[in-house]
């Protein structure tokens, strides 16, 4: 809701969501709480009041990925998803979260804020929520479309999924190499080693997208899809 140093009102941010069709909403908090300094861990909330299903998922779905990740990434300890009618998740007309990612009240988790694991780890674990958000929309989009596209997009995704492997696999090296060495003091190493990893993936996303392409007609026959699926799966896997 902001790019500089600016306050938009509690009212402000949901309102600006809604105005732009936003498909999700995250508000990413830090927690405090009065005489209580060993109080910890991470929590998700969202409000019952915004919990539809008019996106492909809800907000309680939304805030249930979000928690799941960020304590894979960043190790904290579970406080769990909540309700609670916050201002700017109820005002929201799309699934809204709002994430306490630890408390400023607690020495620790102050430290433990400005480490790598929670810099890096709380982004990450919010945007690849937001990304699986992306994936039931797309997928309650096409059920509108009837059998042949569906059967159509379940082959080409299926067939991405598994070419994406070995470059999924370069970037979790990469992120745990980039990792290691800020922790090292050596960001010079970081930079060096992006490029490689860049180049070597586009050269195995080249290969892989060739063997897509020489391989389309067996890849059709394999799924056993009808004529109308197999135009359409065509051109899905020819646009993958």
């Amino acid at each position: 809701t902001r790019t500089g140093d600016t306050l938009p009102s509690l009212v402000e941010r949901p309102t600006q969501a809604n105005a732009e069709n936003a498909a999700v909403f995250v508000s990413i908090h830090i927690n405090s709480v009065d005489n209580a300094p060993n109080a910890n861990g991470t929590e998700v909330y969202y409000a019952d009041s915004n919990n539809g299903n008019a996106y492909g998922t809800t907000s309680e779905k939304l805030a249930t990925n979000i928690l799941n990740r960020m304590l894979y990434y960043m190790g904290s300890t579970n406080r769990g998803v909540k309700t609670a009618e916050h201002a700017v998740t109820k005002r929201c007309e799309m699934p809204a979260a709002l994430t306490e990612v630890g408390f400023i009240t607690n020495p620790t988790e102050v430290y433990n804020m400005t480490t790598d694991e929670y810099q890096y780890g709380a982004p990450m674990a919010i945007q690849q929520s937001i990304v699986s958000c992306g994936f039931l929309f797309l997928q309650k989009l096409v059920n509108l479309f009837g059998e042949s596209m569906i059967a159509s997009y379940t082959v080409a995704t299926r067939m991405e999924n598994i070419l994406m492997i070995p470059i999924i696999g370069i970037q979790n090296t990469m992120a745990a190499f980039a990792g290691q060495n800020m922790g090292a003091r050596q960001p010079e190493r970081v930079s060096k080693g992006l490029g490689q990893g860049v180049l070597v993936s586009l050269l195995m996303t080249a290969a892989l997208c060739l063997c897509q392409l020489l391989g389309m007609e067996l890849i059709i026959r394999a799924f056993k899809l009808d004529a109308a699926a197999a135009a359409i799966c065509r051109q899905h896997l020819f646009a993958s």
